[in-house]
This record gives C-alpha cells, sequence and structure tokens, in this order.
C-alpha cells in the first residue's frame, strides 16, 4: 500500500483511543510519513510504556525496549524472532 484507507489513517487521530507501546509515539510518525496521513500523533493519545516504566523508576531508561520491560514487569520473555515479528523499513 502507498496510502492507508481513510478509515484506517483516522484511528490513530481519534482522541477517544489511546495507543499504549515502547515507543508508540515513533510508530505513529513513521506510519503517517510512509502512508502519506500526515500527523497522526497528538500529546494525548499515547503513552509509552518506558517513559511510564522509568517515572516509576521501574528501569533507568525511558527509551528502555518491551522485551525488557516484560521480562522486568511480567517476568516473561517477549518472543521477538522474525517468525512472529514484521518491519518493513
Amino acid at each position: 500500500l502507498r496510502r492507508l484507507p481513510d478509515r484506517l489513517a483516522a484511528l490513530p487521530r481519534d482522541q477517544d483511543i489511546t495507543f499504549v507501546g515502547a515507543g508508540v509515539s515513533g510508530d505513529l510518525k513513521k506510519i503517517g510519513r510512509d502512508f502519506e496521513c500526515g500527523r497522526l500523533v497528538s500529546k494525548t493519545n499515547f503513552v509509552n510504556l518506558g517513559s511510564f516504566a522509568r517515572e516509576r523508576d521501574v528501569v533507568q531508561n525511558g527509551s528502555t525496549g518491551l522485551d525488557t520491560l516484560s521480562d522486568l514487569a511480567l517476568n516473561e520473555r517477549l518472543d521477538k524472532s522474525a517468525d512472529v515479528r514484521l518491519s518493513i523499513g
């Protein structure tokens, strides 16, 4: 796809939806740029779990990845092998 369907592109702009993840604001910015959707990020529609964990002294670095956060908070290993993830770059 070169452009996301309008309904899908509108989803991140919905202020009733909060996106949660590690580095999620960067992901939304990249999607907006790659698919010509414009600005998808506002200051209120996402929670960066790394920053969230840093504010609670769980980690020292707010850019800590989801694999480390899941290990520390849930005592579970996050499978990030190529079989279960996809990155188009």
